[in-house]
This record gives structure tokens, sequence and C-alpha cells, in this order.
């Protein structure tokens, strides 16, 4: 999160100053290394299947992180797209999270049911930060940052693939900033790409549910699985 600030030039993280604006980027970056550092020590006295795992998973978020910064400022950049960074950025991180308890718990059939839905729900989740950037309200982050800073993201892709011209307008806009931001959000809005992204949501959290299986009325699963629906509901709420 340290590194993800400095790249998308965050302000605001869980209603608090990022370390970014704080202290500078340097800080910032160097201070996301040792944290990240002192992670895998944490993991090094886990099993090597695990350990060796998460490396893949560090892997798969960068190659995210490469992948969205490549995107940024394509008005023209395809769901498909959207959808395959936030798996690497996101979906992979929590679907580790549940092959790795599956593993240390010796139940493999509830490792890949966790994985999957960590899968899902990590989608689920970069879907309804979209959703917050467009729609605002809870004060977590920088209203229209996603425009303002060319972002790949869900609603303004959608809504781009929807209105060819509101597609030039995004495309000027990133090229000399002549427009307000808020106002290319409300068109963004005006598309229905607010709703499409609820939608959107509420897939992913099905879809995350379902993988979950029996383990969804079991203890640990069944508080995944409420907040799986929290999560539904202030998506829902935010739009």
């Amino acid at each position: 999160l340290l590194h993800d600030d400095v790249i998308d030039h965050g302000t605001l993280r869980r209603q608090q100053t990022t370390a970014n604006v704080l202290w500078g980027n340097l800080a910032a970056v160097l201070s996301g290394d040792l944290v990240l550092v002192q992670a895998l020590e944490v993991l090094a006295d886990l099993p090597r299947s695990i350990t060796d795992d998460a490396h893949g998973v560090i892997a798969s978020m960068t190659r995210g992180a490469l992948l969205e910064a490549q995107g940024r400022g394509n008005a023209t950049l395809s769901l498909d797209a959207w959808h395959t960074i936030a798996e690497y950025k996101t979906g992979s991180l929590l679907g580790w999270f549940g092959r790795a308890a599956g593993r240390l718990g010796g139940d493999p059939t509830a490792s890949s049911h966790f994985d999957i839905c960590g899968r899902h729900l990590g989608i689920a989740y970069q879907l309804a930060d979209d959703l917050r950037d467009l729609c605002g309200g809870d004060k977590s982050k920088d209203r229209f940052a996603d425009i303002r800073d060319a972002n790949p993201s869900y609603p303004i892709l959608w809504a781009c693939a929807t209105s060819p011209l509101l597609r030039e307008q995004l495309r000027s806009f990133w090229l000399d900033e002549g427009t307000d931001p808020g106002a290319l959000g409300d068109q963004v809005t005006a598309t229905g790409a607010v709703e499409a992204t609820v939608e959107a949501i509420q897939l992913e959290a099905r879809a995350a549910i379902e993988a979950l299986g029996d383990y969804a009325s079991r203890p640990g699963g069944s508080a995944i699985a409420a907040w799986i629906e929290q999560l539904v509901f202030s998506s829902r709420a935010a739009a």
C-alpha cells in the first residue's frame, strides 16, 4: 500500500494522509521495502510451499501494477484487461490467503475452495474501490482521483465502451487537464457505469460465496461470507 500510494499519487489512505505526502516518495518507497521484507521474515517459519507461493504472489502483484501503469490514459483498454489487472493485483493476494490457510490446516479441499473464493473476492474488492473513487461518500480516498490520474477503472472503462463521445473527452482531459474531473465524473455516472459496477460486484461476490461451498456455514467461513455480503451492501449504499 505504501508503494501503491506513490505509484497512484495517493493522498488519502483510510482517511489518513498518506506516507508519501507526509514524508515524501523516498521515505514511502523505502518503508514499503522494509515492511515487505519484514513480512517475508514472518513467513519464513511456515512450510516452504507456502513461502514459495508467497514469492509468486508478490511477482503477480508487481505484474498487475505494471499493467495498470501501462494502461493509464488508455480509454480503449478492455474490461477483460481490467479484470486481468485486478486478478493480478488483488485476487492473487486474497487467493494466497485462502490457499495458505488450507495448507496450514491440513485441508487441501479447503485450500482449493478458499483460493477460488479469494480470487473472486479480490476482484469484487477492486470493483468496490473503483466505485468509491467515482461516488465518494466515505472520504477514504480522493474522489475522482482515477479520472484525474488517468488510472484504469472499471466504471470509467465501462463508460468509455458505452459512449465514444465521453471516451474522446477523457482522452482530451488526460492530454491537457483542461476540464473539471468532477464534470467528467458526472458524465461517467450518467452512462449507467455505477449500476454496471454494482452488478459486477454482485456477480463476483456471488461467485466467491459459491466457491466456499459448505465452508460458508462453518466457523471462519461464515465470517468471510458475512464480510462479502457487507461489501455488496456498502457498494449498493455508495451508489
